[in-house]
This record gives C-alpha cells, structure tokens and sequence, in this order.
C-alpha cells in the first residue's frame, strides 16, 4: 500500500489528505496515518465521481495499483493491475474533469491516457500548495 508511506508525509506537510480504498477493513488503517478513509470502488465510476465531488479535493494524486503484499505474486496479478491501470485510470480521470480540481498528479507509467484530452498536470513542486489533497 502505497499511501503507508505517503499519507504520513502529505500531512505532515499539512495537508488534509483523503485516502482511497476499496476495502471498509483498511478504512482504520487509513485514519490511524492521519487521512480521511474514502471506501470506493474505483471501477464503480458512478460511486467514484461521487466520492471525489463529496471529498472535493484541490489536487488528485494518483497513485492506483493492484498489486499482491508478496511480491512472487505479481506477474500472477498482471491482469488485474492492468485493469486499474486503464479502467481505473479512466475512472478517475473523469471524476477528476467533474469537480473543479487544480491539478491531477498522474502515477508515473508508460502509457497513455485513455479517451480524451490528457487532464491538467501538477509537476511543479513551487506551485501554490492546497490544503486538500487525495490519493488514490
């Protein structure tokens, strides 16, 4: 789980940070490193567009996977961590165009952006900090 070791920095920064999962038992998790537990199903883009309206966040940081804890594991979970990385992606690219957003930090990958226009991106480490941020 990415957001372990990225959720403690992002509110240390002072940042109020959402933390997406699909799973309600990590919900606690998510709380106990200090962010707001967003349980949403990422292929559900309906229950997705919902969740980033209602969180309203300043900047998306995207940081979905589908990878196995035990790293042996992984080519096993190519296919689905495929998915997340199109469908999922996608999902999020249009909730992230359905609220008013001043960025969208895409997880670094080698690909493009499906459908569409590539969304607005947030590279600049001196831009203007917003205090809402989610990462998915």
């Amino acid at each position: 789980m990415i957001g372990l070791r990225l959720i403690p920095l992002l509110v240390k920064a002072g940042y109020v940070v959402g933390g997406m999962t699909r799973s309600a038992g990590k919900a606690e998790q998510l709380r106990e490193l200090g962010a707001e537990p967003i349980v949403c199903d990422v292929f559900d883009r309906d229950a997705l567009i919902k969740a980033v309206r209602d969180f309203a966040p300043h900047v998306i940081l995207n940081e979905l996977t589908d990878l196995p804890d035990d790293a042996a594991s992984i080519g096993a979970h190519a296919q689905r961590n495929a998915r997340i990385r199109t469908e999922g992606n996608q999902n999020l690219i249009d909730a992230a165009r359905q609220v008013d957003h001043p960025g969208f930090w895409p997880r670094p990958w080698h690909g493009r952006y499906p459908r569409g226009p590539t969304p607005k991106p947030y590279w600049s480490w001196s831009a203007p900090c917003s205090p809402r941020a989610v990462s998915c």
